[in-house]
């Protein structure tokens, strides 16, 4: 389990369409860190790059705590969100 240094543990959100956005998004506006996995790494790239979702929440900007991946590897919080069809 990750746990950062001011004490509040990683969520783990699995699934980067607009519903998994939406929730990694209204965790980590409450500064809780979190790690917002996709499959498809091109879009993992854009959205690292832009911090938003382009593709499903275009207008919503990521919170400093919110990260992205594409690896399975990394998710590793005690808490995982499923937000995948």
């Amino acid at each position: 389990m990750t746990k950062p240094a001011y004490g509040k543990s990683r969520v783990d959100v699995a699934g980067a369409g607009a519903f998994g956005t939406a929730l990694a998004v209204a965790l980590a506006q409450s500064d809780v860190p979190v790690c917002l996995w996709a499959r498809d790494a091109g879009h993992v790239r854009r959205m690292q790059r832009d911090r938003a979702n382009a593709r499903r929440l275009p207008e919503v900007p990521f919170p400093d705590t919110l990260s992205v991946t594409a690896s399975l590897e990394t998710l590793e919080a005690s808490i995982l969100l499923l937000a995948v069809p």
